[in-house]
């Protein structure tokens, strides 16, 4: 198993000594109480075969390794291409879990919108859970929509979800028969006959999941675009999250390829959608490429499609198999 790492000045391949199998289209995450560890779910191994186990790499420990995790309750059916979450739990403060969903078994298997939440018992950092192997749970919660109208998000996968203010936001995807550009946002708090509003009832029930099988209660609202102008529909984008924008990279529809780069202010009382025009225009468009955010003003690119990589500096940095992008 490889990891690719980079900082400010650098980029190394991590090699781990693990048994894991080889993987593409895994999920992982960062809980955002602890960035030294990364959760890594499922994936998709050589042919059809697909995974639904849960490993942990501590990146505080040495030499570093992938550790595999166990949970009580339910585990999600195997997959790939699926999107791993936190978010926060309305009702508990500090409470933080880890929404995983949507994915596929492979093309002609069908795709899905179901949503796992993976969380601490009485309350437990996930992090510290996952670093003393104990205490972890699957739960299938209540799904609701906001709207009967607009209902929840279609089955998919290709699709990117980011954590914004405690909330998930979820944006394109795909399956056999569409291709999305479409927002959500996922709201997870506690069943208002689990503790209601009362902070400390709701509190009282939130370990003993053989009384409380399901004490959760995920709510979808879509979210209202203002029809001046959208991406494409597309599948295999980036996401990132800086502020309170979104920022989408990329991505394909069937045979189109993007290099676009678009931006969508989350806290606009009309939320529209607005194409960027940047500096040096990315020459080859990507698909299944990573980002990540990693100050309020920059997003990093690690280009996966090119045996040769390229470089782009849109500053005063110059990174091999990085496109930088910054924005004003």
């Amino acid at each position: 198993m490889v990891f690719l790492s980079f900082d400010t000045r650098a980029v190394a391949h991590l090699i781990l000594p693990s048994r894991i199998s080889p993987l593409s289209s895994h999920s992982c995450v960062t809980p955002q109480k602890d960035g030294n560890k990364i959760l890594l779910f499922g994936g998709q191994g050589s042919g059809a075969d697909f995974f639904n186990d849960l490993h942990l790499l501590d990146l505080s420990k040495t030499p570093l390794a992938l550790e595999q995790l166990h949970a009580a309750g339910d585990p999600p059916f195997p997959r790939c291409s699926g999107t791993l979450t936190t978010v926060s739990v309305a009702g508990l403060p500090g409470m933080e879990v880890v929404a995983l969903f949507g994915g596929s078994q492979g093309f002609f298997e069908g795709f899905s919108n179901s949503l796992c939440i993976l969380q601490g018992d009485e309350n437990t950092p996930i992090a510290s859970a996952a670093s003393t192997h104990r205490g972890l749970t699957w739960e299938e919660p209540t799904v609701v929509a906001a709207s009967a109208a607009n209902g929840v998000p279609d089955a998919r996968w290709g699709h990117s979800a980011v954590a914004w203010r405690g909330k998930l936001i979820l944006f394109g995807g795909s399956n056999t028969q569409h291709c999305f550009n479409d927002t959500w946002v996922l709201d997870v708090g506690v069943c208002a006959d689990k503790g209601g509003d009362d902070p400390a009832a709701a509190r009282a029930n939130v370990g003993d999941l053989k009384k409380n099988p399901s004490r959760l209660v995920a709510t979808w609202s879509k979210v209202d675009i203002c029809e001046t102008q959208r991406p494409p529909s597309r599948a295999g984008q980036t996401v990132s999250l800086v502020g309170d924008s979104l920022y989408v990279f990329g991505g394909c529809h069937i045979s189109d390829v993007f290099n676009d780069l678009w931006t969508l202010d989350l806290l606009a009382s009309k939320p529209g959608w607005r194409k960027l025009t940047v500096a040096v225009r990315i020459s080859h468009p990507t698909h299944s490429a990573s980002a990540i955010a990693h100050t309020r003003t920059r997003r990093d690119y690690y280009d996966q499609k090119g045996l040769f990589p390229r470089t782009f500096t849109l500053n005063v940095y110059s990174y091999q198999s990085l496109i930088l992008v910054t924005t004003d």
